[in-house]
């Protein structure tokens, strides 16, 4: 049995089929694909999830089918979702920086973050990655 924490997993959820491949990483720092699963998709359609739980029994077996080859249990994977329902955005977060010497604190950065993360999204709506891309300071005290 491999070590499971050093196991990295791609899972492609597929129109036609579910894919997950297991890859051990070698002492070079490369990759040996150490299991290969296959399910068919029933509840993908043109790329969009349609039925929750088709697609999780279709992502379960092929999981169970790649876990069996490989002699582990799968407990993260890396997903591409790809598909027409999928945007992108970029968004603003704005704190005052109150502090006597001006000085920007960890605090002050997490709450940009948190300002810029509190969106309004439509019902049904997801939201999978978030991340800071670029700081900018402006002094507005005059």
């Amino acid at each position: 049995m491999f070590d499971d924490s050093n196991i990295i997993v791609g899972l492609e959820i597929g129109t036609s089929k579910v894919a997950p491949s297991l890859a051990n990483k070698n002492a070079d720092g490369g990759l040996n694909i150490v299991g290969v699963g296959q399910s068919r998709s029933r509840g993908v359609r043109k790329g969009e999830v349609v039925d929750t739980a088709q697609a999780e029994d279709d992502v379960r077996n092929a999981i169970v089918e790649a876990e069996q080859m490989a002699d582990v249990e799968i407990r993260n994977v890396y997903l591409g979702v790809t598909g027409g329902h999928i945007r992108g955005f970029n968004n603003r977060g704005v704190h005052p920086v109150v502090s006597a010497d001006r000085e920007i604190s960890d605090d002050d950065v997490q709450d940009v973050i948190k300002n810029a993360k509190a969106i309004n999204c439509r019902p049904r709506t997801m939201s999978f990655t978030r991340f800071a891309s670029t700081f900018l300071w402006t002094d507005r005290t005059a």
